[in-house]
């Protein structure tokens, strides 16, 4: 049987330079790093129409609505997370 593997641990500055070597996307959350799948057709859908109503609601504040390439870090919630 095998031994489980050590896990490890990251900060939040480390997990985004792992990150950028990684070809596959993670998430950061409480200094471990978690797996994405690929998205889906519908959640591609739903996503884009979010952003276009967010992108309206925000017009004349200094906020903006982002949808893909975007690794924003939430540090009340030590985590980091991708393409949000």
């Amino acid at each position: 049987m095998g031994l489980p593997q050590p896990l490890t641990r990251f900060s939040p500055e480390a997990f985004i330079a792992w990150e950028n070597t990684r070809p596959h996307r993670h998430e950061f959350v409480a200094g471990e790093g978690f797996a994405m799948i690929g998205a889906w057709r519908t959640h591609v859908t739903v996503s884009g129409n979010c952003v276009v109503l967010l992108k309206n609601h925000l017009r004349g504040t200094p906020c903006r609505a982002c949808m893909a390439d975007i690794t924003p870090e939430v540090a009340a919630a030590d985590a980091v997370f991708e393409d949000l």
